[in-house]
């Protein structure tokens, strides 16, 4: 999603509170860096306060706060924390997260942008029997909320490259839920967007396949499946007319590429 905004020209805010983006890695991953900013942020209140500041510089189409429960708050920071008094600072932060979603929600509302919140799917945090920072008011709050997890692994020559990631629509406002479908997700690449797409338009038959070649009506893409990714990643114009041919298709429940799961 942030790749897709930033090459379409719109502007990503990305507040990292795992410290662990960095410029380069994001322009590795595809973004473009002239239409994304990134802070690293460690407390619930630096987290969403400071998205009505920046947006009196600029206009973002994107917020990304990942992740939810990595953020602690001024209060943990300043204090030392010990064996009970855990307890009441997971009630301090667990109220703090529902004000600052609930508020921002309003500003959302306000400034029509969207925004992605992440967080672990796991009900329990450390075993102590309480669910992540601000899980409930997420599930409130959110139009949608997608549960993604690894489906399994993608080895190449015997060597880990990255994990066919299963995502289902566990909530939505707009459309019927429980829905999802997968996708390979590449280290240090992510998305292969060519081979995602040859994938789905054979799923509904846009492409055929003819012994091994692909073709696309009377039109003969490739002599197989990874010269066609090659030929959809160099000839843009080819890629979007496939992309909007296969976009078209009407999908049925019983479609795999949009499968209940």
């Amino acid at each position: 999603i942030r790749d897709r905004v930033t090459n379409a020209g719109g502007y990503v805010l990305y507040l990292c509170a795992e410290k662990t983006l960095t410029a380069e890695y994001a322009k590795q991953m595809g973004v473009n860096t002239d239409f994304f900013a990134s802070y690293y942020v460690d407390t619930i209140e630096a987290a969403f306060g400071m998205i009505p500041a920046l947006f009196n510089e600029v206009d973002f189409d994107l917020v990304v706060v990942d992740t939810i429960a990595a953020l602690g708050t001024s209060k943990a920071l300043n204090d030392s924390i010990e064996n009970n008094a855990m307890a009441d600072n997971d009630e301090y932060a667990a109220m703090l997260m529902t004000n600052a979603i609930r508020s921002t929600c309003s500003f959302v509302a306000r400034k029509n942008f969207a925004m992605l919140c992440l967080n672990q799917m796991r009900d329990v945090q450390g075993g102590n029997g309480k669910r992540p920072w601000g899980c409930n008011a997420l599930n409130h709050m959110f139009a949608v909320r997608v549960n993604l997890s690894i489906a399994k692994e993608i080895e190449v020559d015997g060597q880990h490259r990255g994990n066919v990631i299963k995502a289902t629509v566990a909530k939505s406002k707009f459309s019927t839920p429980k829905k999802g479908t997968r996708y390979s997700l590449f280290d240090g690449w992510g998305i292969n967007h060519e081979s995602e797409l040859l994938r789905v338009a054979l799923e509904l038959g846009v492409i055929v396949k003819s012994g091994l070649a692909l073709m696309w009506g009377s039109e003969e893409l490739s002599k197989d499946s990874r010269e066609a990714c090659e030929l959809l990643r160099n000839d843009k114009a080819l890629y979007h007319r496939l992309y909007k041919a296969t976009v078209r298709v009407p999908r049925e429940a019983d479609c795999p590429y949009d499968e209940a799961v």
